[in-house]
């Protein structure tokens, strides 16, 4: 692989830094070009595990049928997001201001969405991240923020959900982004001191070292 192809997979992909004792990984942009290398490129890196989002629409499960296949024939886990993009007949995520109530529609149609790819993918996939950057706050153009106790709901509904139909499978939060702790807590302290998940993803670039 040329060193120009490397790098590319280096941005695209996200190479997860390998440190002994952890499974490294890639991120997938299947519908971005060069961001959705073969599996050699994946051995050639190193890494066991690929990260890759579920995007919705009309071809969704044959297209990512291919993607998932293409990487666990060859031994290579499989991690896959359901967050925002992951339902198109979803209503639109209330604000970060909504009362709990607005957020119950929403909650429930992400839910159903969830519990078809489960029922679809099943333990063909290794493990499945419930949401995407749920603790950071909203921006211009980008806002996947969920207030904790609505996060709280939505977490345990779709890791029972992923526990029926997947019980082989991992099932995660995050992946956090903030740097602020108190986000989990606030959802574990919800949930009375439990956090259904088998783990939790953190994004280290989220927040930068001050100088």
């Amino acid at each position: 692989m040329n060193s120009a192809r490397v790098s590319l997979l280096l941005v695209c992909a996200c190479l997860v830094l390998i440190v002994h004792g952890l499974n490294p990984g890639v991120h997938l942009a299947p519908l971005v070009s060069g961001g959705n290398p073969t599996v050699d490129e994946v051995h050639d890196l190193g890494a066991t595990w690929v990260r890759v989002e579920f995007i919705d629409g009309s071809d969704a499960f044959s297209f990512f049928d291919s993607v998932v296949s293409q990487y666990t024939a060859s031994k290579i886990s499989v991690l896959m997001i359901l967050d925002y993009i992951s339902c198109y007949n979803c209503p639109v995520k209330p604000s970060d201001s909504a009362p709990l109530s607005a957020w119950d529609d929403y909650v429930s149609a992400y839910v159903s969405k969830f519990s078809d790819v489960l029922q679809h993918f099943g333990g063909r996939v290794q493990a499945y991240e419930i949401w995407n950057e749920p603790d950071q706050p909203p921006q211009p153009g980008y806002d996947p923020y969920i207030p904790p106790n609505v996060y709280a709901q939505l977490l345990t509904r779709t890791y029972a959900l992923a526990k029926q139909f997947a019980p082989q499978s991992g099932g995660g939060g995050g992946g956090l982004s903030s740097g602020v702790p108190e986000y989990l807590s606030n959802v574990t302290h919800t949930l009375g001191g439990e956090l259904p998940a088998d783990a939790v993803g953190i994004h280290p670039y989220g927040r930068r070292p001050t100088d």
